[in-house]
């Protein structure tokens, strides 16, 4: 076999049979330049560059560079530290986690390991290295895919109800705060503590205006004496309170605090206002009142009887009457029969007791000797009894003239 730019009878070495291959050629071997043995050389002229069939597995070349100006780096500078080729080997090497290397032919493929399903390559130990994401508070829920990681807020408080109405947070916050009156809240870590405020000494809670609030306990009377202490209260009395009430005619004992002061009968009558007071007064007790007395007769009214003047008073202290009143006829009108009734004012039945009687203009030929007093429907009227044969009788119509006068005064119970 010949050998390209070289005699033939060139001396090959030592028993040869075979001379080594030598190619020239203007570039550099690659892995389809299966076609040779073992052993050839090849010459890139061009670049002067020698290159050595080192390797034919699974018919891929494999050509290692011999000589040249870049036969073949000697050192390798990395970030961190020098690599030295050793007999022509330098080891290009991964960090086993997550970081590795693989070789193919003339190929040197650096890969990245995976991870499982959502992990994420995380630095701060010994080396960066595959880890999961935990939520220690359980406040984020994770979920991982291939190659996805799902973050979620974790479900929470999403409504707190009260006795009135109810709360929902509002980005990620719940205000729990106090009535700023009575009531403060306080938090610390994943506590919430609620406090009721304190007052003065002897402050008590009360209700009743815009909210309840702390107020001092008070006697506006000045009847209870109050000494306020820290959370205590004392109540005294200045001076002692009955606890019975003696009488003209035996003793009353107040009932449940309560003691009853009653009027007797028609006499006596008491009252009150709901106040401190107690008032006690006559039953049946009434001022002076006017009234307008008139006549009747027994048997026929008169036509035109008219008065010139008349008048009443009366006043009342329980069942006693004082009356005084006056009739002056101008009139005595026609065709009247019957006794006179004196009518006075609208009040019940009484019985004459002291009463004084004046007559003037009246024709009586016997005199009188009395009164009688009777009812007349719900009211009062006098009876002018007179002295006859027989009995009393009683002043009657045909006694009267045009300008009788009738005055009466007295008592009557």
């Amino acid at each position: 076999m010949a050998v390209n730019g070289r005699n033939p009878l060139s001396y090959l070495g030592v028993n040869t049979e075979t001379p080594v291959l030598v190619v020239t050629n203007s570039r550099d071997p690659g892995t389809r330049d299966n076609k040779f043995n073992i052993g050839t050389i090849w010459v890139n002229r061009p670049d002067e560059k020698i290159w050595l069939l080192s390797d034919l597995s699974e018919g891929i070349a494999t050509w290692f560079q011999m000589g040249g100006s870049d036969a073949g780096a000697i050192n390798f500078v990395t970030d961190s530290g020098t690599a030295v080729v050793d007999g022509q080997t330098i080891n290009i090497l991964g960090d086993a986690s997550p970081a590795s290397t693989e070789g193919h032919h003339d190929i040197v493929e650096q890969m990245f390991e995976n991870g499982l399903d959502g992990q994420l390559v995380i630095s701060g130990g010994s080396e960066p290295t595959w880890a999961t994401v935990s939520s220690s508070d359980n406040t984020v829920v994770i979920t991982g895919g291939a190659n996805t990681l799902d973050l979620t807020l974790a479900p929470g408080l999403t409504q707190v109800n009260a006795d009135s109405g109810f709360a929902q947070p509002s980005g990620g916050d719940l205000n729990m705060l106090g009535d700023s009156n009575v009531i403060s809240t306080s938090g610390s870590s994943n506590n919430v503590t609620t406090t009721l405020d304190n007052g003065t000494n002897g402050q008590l809670l009360i209700g009743g205006g815009s909210a309840a609030t702390y107020a001092t306990l008070t006697s506006t009377g000045g009847t209870v004496t109050i000494t306020n202490g820290a959370n205590t209260i004392n109540l005294e009395v200045p001076a002692p309170v009955p606890t019975s009430f003696v009488t003209d005619s035996g003793t009353a004992t107040p009932s449940a605090g309560v003691l009853n002061v009653e009027g007797l009968g028609n006499d006596v009558n008491t009252s009150s206002t709901g106040d401190e007071y107690l008032y006690v007064g006559l039953g049946n007790y009434e001022g002076i009142v006017s009234f307008t007395p008139s006549l009747t007769f027994g048997t026929t009214t008169p036509t035109g009887l008219t008065y010139a003047t008349r008048f009443g008073y009366y006043a009342r202290a329980g069942n006693a009457l004082y009356m005084n009143l006056y009739i002056q006829l101008s009139s005595k009108g026609s065709g009247g029969a019957g006794y006179v009734n004196v009518v006075g004012p609208n009040i019940p039945f009484y019985n004459v007791t002291t009463f004084n009687l004046r007559l003037s203009n009246i024709t009586v030929t016997s005199g009188t000797n009395g009164f009688n007093c009777f009812g007349v429907g719900s009211g009062l009227a006098l009876r002018i009894t007179e002295p006859a044969a027989g009995g009393n009788t009683y002043l009657n119509w045909s006694e009267l003239t045009n300008s009788s006068v009738i005055h009466m005064s007295g008592v009557l119970i």
